[in-house]
């Protein structure tokens, strides 16, 4: 009885997992290469009966950016607090590379991808808990 409900209750976790990575992939806004939407993955672990929704770090290491915005500053150079050290910083800009000690970043704002699909999927999961719960008395 207890094995039957744990691995329902297992199976019930993984289903709303991937229903909340769906709802990310389609939520998040997508750039020239793409790989925001490449790097969101979703992973279940069945010895702790938990999964995990997120952006790997490889192609997705500026999601936090893109779901939480950032506000407008300026970035120092100076070579020997810099890591690494470095003289000046070098980008790319309007096809010529561009050498500068500081640079403005300007307010990017947020555009959440993440927390609206666990927003969509949390009254759903809620319940179906409290039901799973319920039956397991």
């Amino acid at each position: 009885e207890r094995q039957n409900f744990l691995h329902f209750y297992c199976f019930f976790i993984t289903h709303k997992q991937r229903r909340i990575a769906y709802r990310t992939r389609a939520n998040v806004p997508i750039g020239p290469t793409g790989n925001l939407r490449k790097s969101i993955y979703s992973s279940f672990s069945r010895v702790r009966c938990a999964g995990e929704v997120g952006a790997a770090r490889t192609e997705g290491s500026h999601a936090h950016l893109v779901e939480y915005g950032v506000r407008a500053h300026r970035t120092f150079l100076t070579g020997k607090h810099s890591y690494p050290p470095a003289k000046a910083l070098r980008f790319m800009s309007g096809g010529k590379t561009v050498f500068a000690r500081v640079t403005h970043i300007p307010k990017i704002p947020a555009r959440p991808f993440m927390a609206p699909a666990y927003k969509a999927e949390e009254p759903k999961l809620i319940d179906e808990i409290a039901k799973v719960m319920k039956e397991a008395r």
